[in-house]
C-alpha cells in the first residue's frame, strides 16, 4: 500500500496503518529529529509525537499531496517546539547552577569520545556542527530523501539556494570528518 493509502485507511479508523507508516518512517524521522536537535532522548519523543500529530490530524492530509513532505513538516515543527523546550530547560538547569554556585563539570575529551564512537557517531557530530540552514537541508534531502523543491519550498528558499547549501554541508562534512579521522 502506498502512504496516501494508508493515510485514507487511517482516516477511515483503521488503526494498523499507522503501525504501516511507523515502520516505513520512524528512522528517517528519528535521524532528522536527532541532526537538529542532538540529542537521543529528544529526538525519540519527537518522533513518537510526529506520529501522534499524523493520527491527530489524519483528516487534514490531502490524497495525492506528498505525504514525506507532510509529514516531515510536522517533525520539523515538533523537533523546532522541543528546541525552545531544550532552550527553556537549559537556561533554567544553567539560572539554578547559578543559584546554587555549582561549576559544570567537564565531559570526555573529544579524543577519548572519538576512540569509543563507530563511524556513524562520528558522522552524527559532524553534521551537527553544521549551520541550521546546512545541517535543515542535507537531513532533509539525505535522511528524509526529500526532493530539492519541495525542501526549496518547505524553507521558503529557491531550488538553487537548497543545492547550494547540501553541496556546501557535504564540502563541510567532508573537511570536518578528515580533521577527525587525524585525531
Amino acid at each position: 500500500m502506498r502512504d496516501d493509502e494508508l493515510m485514507a485507511a487511517l482516516a477511515t479508523g483503521e488503526a494498523a496503518a499507522l503501525g504501516e507508516l511507523y515502520d516505513r518512517h520512524a528512522r528517517a524521522v528519528y535521524a532528522f529529529a536527532l541532526g537538529l536537535l542532538r540529542n537521543t532522548e529528544a529526538a525519540r519523543d519527537v518522533v513518537q509525537e510526529t506520529f501522534i500529530k499524523v493520527l491527530l490530524a489524519r483528516g487534514s492530509y490531502r490524497p495525492g499531496g506528498r505525504f514525506k513532505a507532510w509529514l516531515f513538516a510536522i517533525a520539523r515543527n515538533t523537533a523546532r517546539d522541543a528546541q525552545r523546550a531544550q532552550a527553556r530547560e537549559q537556561l533554567s538547569s544553567e539560572e539554578e547552577d547559578l543559584r546554587f554556585e555549582t561549576l559544570p563539570h567537564a565531559g570526555p575529551s573529544p579524543a577519548d569520545e572519538l576512540a569509543g564512537r563507530e563511524l556513524a557517531e562520528v558522522v552524527a557530530r559532524a553534521v551537527e556542527r553544521l549551520p541550521e540552514p546546512f545541517r535543515e537541508s542535507i537531513l532533509l534531502a539525505k535522511y528524509a530523501g526529500l526532493p530539492y523543491g519541495e525542501i526549496a519550498r518547505r524553507q521558503g528558499v529557491s531550488v538553487g539556494t537548497v543545492k547550494a547549501r547540501v553541496f556546501r554541508a557535504v564540502a563541510r562534512l567532508r573537511k570536518s570528518l578528515a580533521r577527525e579521522v587525524e585525531l
